[in-house]
């Protein structure tokens, strides 16, 4: 996971990413480990990042101006973060703050292809009857190990079948607090045969459109769990 959600640091700032006026935020500052909601009220490139005071109880955080913050969002695909200090506070037209042009952006793209490490029991059958080993006992169970928009990497006691071998996968998923089952069909691309079982890689084909949005918001969450967005996913799903 940690390659397949490596972060950008690189030319990449709030001007060129271009997040919506309106972006939810999430703020943390040192000492605590509450996670505060904002929202991106505007930006002026190399002076500072407007966003609205965080609040707590109903009323405007109290906070001094110098304090360190860490600043998180999700754009479109991007998930992106900052670290900064608070410029200033201000209570009238409506409660926002000031926070310094961030000097450097951490920035990740969730791509079709990124992959996410999983560990879950799977099923798999035969694409036609007939078309792998001849040998009982399909539909067979075996461990998915990691998951993207287009594939999986499985891991099986029992051998699948060779490379260019079609088959259909049936997953369990949870997404936003449901468990959807999706039934997709692959592709066995390869196969690493080990000392106590195989492991394959298959790649997708032909998917439906429920199959592909339970496997991007499978994966969307998961990178989003994976990089710190616990809180944030709470609110959006």
């Amino acid at each position: 996971m940690n390659n397949a959600l490596a972060v950008e640091r690189s030319a990449v700032t709030l001007t060129t990413l271009k997040p919506p006026i309106g972006t939810r935020l999430q703020l943390e500052c040192p000492g605590s480990k509450e996670r505060l909601s904002s929202q991106l009220l505007g930006y002026m490139e190399g002076s500072s990042v407007m966003v609205a005071t965080p609040q707590r109880a109903g009323k405007p955080l109290p906070l001094k101006a110098g304090i360190q913050v860490t600043v998180r969002m999700i754009t479109g695909t991007s998930i992106c973060g900052f670290s900064t200090r608070l410029l200033c506070c201000y209570d009238s037209p409506a409660a926002h703050w000031h926070l310094a042009w961030p000097d450097e952006l951490t920035h990740k793209r969730i791509r079709q292809h990124t992959r996410v490490p999983v560990n879950l029991v799977a099923s798999v059958d035969e694409f036609i009857e007939g078309s792998l080993d001849c040998s009982s006992g399909w539909p067979r169970n075996l461990l998915c190990q990691n998951l993207s928009q287009s594939g999986a990497n499985l891991l099986s006691k029992q051998p699948l079948g060779r490379p260019d071998d079609r088959l259909y996968l049936t997953l369990r998923l949870q997404v936003a607090g449901f468990d959807q089952v999706v039934m997709v069909p692959g592709i066995i691309r390869n196969v690493s045969p080990r000392t106590a079982d195989y492991q394959y890689g298959v790649e997708f084909f032909d998917l439906d459109e429920d199959a592909r949005l339970v496997l991007a918001g499978f994966v969307y969450q998961q990178c989003l769990l994976e990089t710190g967005y616990r809180d944030y996913l709470a609110e959006v799903m």
